[in-house]
C-alpha cells in the first residue's frame, strides 16, 4: 500500500494472494420441511415446519487467526394463514433449537492488541408474528385516489374488474 491522494487516509490491505475471500464459505445449505395440518377452510389454513442451516467454516477477514468453524442449526415454525377466515396470520417460530454455540465473526488482532475477538451467533429464541392485512382499505384508497384512472379502465373495459 501506499501513500493516498491528500485528505484520504492510508489504506492498508490485509488480504494476501491466494487467500479465500472474506465472509465466503464454501458450502451454504438451508432445507425446509413444511406439512400442512387438516383443519376446516373456514378456520385458515395451519402449517407446521422444520428448517435446517448448514455454513462451512469460513474467514471473516484474510488474517489467518480469523477463520470461523462452520456450523448447523434448527428451527422450528407453526404458521397460521388467515386466522377464522379473517385477513390476520399469526406464526410462532424458534429458532437454534439446539443450542448451537457459533461465532460469526473474528477479528485477527493479536499481534497489534495481544487479542482476537469473535461475535457469537444467535442463541435459540421462542417468538411469535403477527400479521393484519389492510389490502381492501389500500385498495379504496388507491381507488379514490386515482378515479380517473379507474373511470377511463370502466370506459375501456366496462364493468368487468379494475387492475
Amino acid at each position: 500500500a501506499g501513500a493516498g491522494p491528500a485528505g484520504f487516509p492510508l489504506v492498508v490491505e490485509s488480504e494476501q494472494v491466494g487467500r479465500p475471500f472474506p465472509f465466503a464459505a464454501k458450502f451454504r445449505a438451508f432445507a425446509k420441511v413444511a406439512i400442512a395440518l387438516p383443519i376446516r377452510e373456514s378456520l385458515g389454513r395451519l402449517t407446521v415446519s422444520a428448517n435446517f442451516n448448514h455454513t462451512t467454516g469460513y474467514f471473516s477477514s484474510g488474517r489467518l487467526l480469523s477463520y470461523i468453524n462452520g456450523w448447523n442449526t434448527l428451527g422450528a415454525n407453526l404458521d397460521w394463514k388467515e386466522v377464522g377466515g379473517k385477513p390476520i396470520d399469526i406464526g410462532l417460530f424458534a429458532t437454534n433449537l439446539t443450542q448451537t454455540k457459533y461465532y460469526t465473526y473474528a477479528t485477527d488482532t493479536l499481534v497489534r492488541l495481544g487479542a482476537i475477538t469473535m461475535n457469537l451467533g444467535e442463541p435459540r429464541m421462542f417468538g411469535i408474528r403477527a400479521k393484519v392485512k389492510l389490502e381492501e382499505e389500500f385498495r379504496a384508497q388507491a381507488m379514490a385516489r386515482y378515479a380517473p384512472t379507474r373511470t377511463l379502465w370502466q370506459r375501456l373495459f366496462g364493468n368487468s374488474r379494475t387492475p
